[in-house]
């Protein structure tokens, strides 16, 4: 799967200074790549983005989960943990991502009207995964000029 975030005008410009500044980029798109990763696994811990909790599972579902499985509520995309799983960090010198490759990723980030699956998105919102490579860039000007 693959779903690209765009940045604004304001904060590719913002960016690109930051970026300017440093000699090798490599570091930081690890450190992004990073921060990235743990704010989505962090969705998968709180069930959705802040503010914004997953759609409820639906009682079929619930039911066919449940079978064999005890009692308790299912959570919601981690009845395997498969996709979860799959989900890596991924950098080189010009780019910080991640993403998994498994092939239903994209269905439940954006949803699927055919299939009655809402959207639940997985991955950071464009606003929070610019926050976090300014955050990083940020940190490491500071850390060379020390």
């Amino acid at each position: 799967m693959k779903i690209e975030i765009a940045v604004g005008p304001q904060a590719s410009q913002r960016l690109n200074r930051l970026f300017s500044d440093l000699r090798d980029t490599g570091p930081a798109m690890r450190d992004i790549s990073a921060r990235l990763y743990k704010e989505t696994m962090g969705y998968f811990q709180a069930q959705g983005r802040p503010g914004e909790p997953w759609a409820e599972l639906s009682e079929r579902t619930k039911n066919k989960r449940r079978k064999g499985r005890g009692e308790g509520e299912p959570r919601i995309l981690l009845d395997t943990g498969r996709m979860r799983n799959d989900i890596k960090p991924e950098y080189d010198s010009t780019q910080a991502r991640v993403g998994a490759t498994i092939y239903y990723a994209e269905e439940h980030q954006l949803g699927v009207k055919e299939k009655h699956m809402p959207a639940r998105p997985w991955l950071p919102t464009e606003e929070r995964a610019t926050e976090i490579a300014i955050d990083v860039l940020e940190a490491q000007q500071k850390e060379a000029v020390k």
